[in-house]
């Protein structure tokens, strides 16, 4: 049987640091004037930055998924390590 460690303190630190990266990114959220003169160039420039906006949005929620799913993986690690009853009374680390 393959063997693995999993360190539930490493993958908290790995969502802070990716929350932080949210933070940022989701502060982020502004479009560029499109006053460019031109009519259609204008309505282009718009469009692009209402699809641009909607994307990285969606990236921003995306992190959050993934922060959250990381800080449920640690306390799932902890709560199997805890509660696993192994012959011997206790799981190698």
């Amino acid at each position: 049987m393959s063997k693995f460690s999993v360190d539930p303190e490493s993958l908290r630190t790995t969502a802070a640091r990716l929350e932080g990266v949210r933070d940022s990114a989701g502060a982020f959220m502004e479009t560029c004037p499109a006053d460019v003169g031109h009519a259609d160039v204008a309505r282009s420039v718009s469009r692009l930055a209402v699809d641009t906006a909607d994307s990285w949005k969606s990236a921003v929620e995306d992190l959050a998924h993934l922060v959250e799913r990381l800080r449920q993986s640690a306390d799932l690690y902890e709560r199997t390590d805890r509660d696993v009853v192994v012959p011997g009374g206790a799981v190698p680390k």
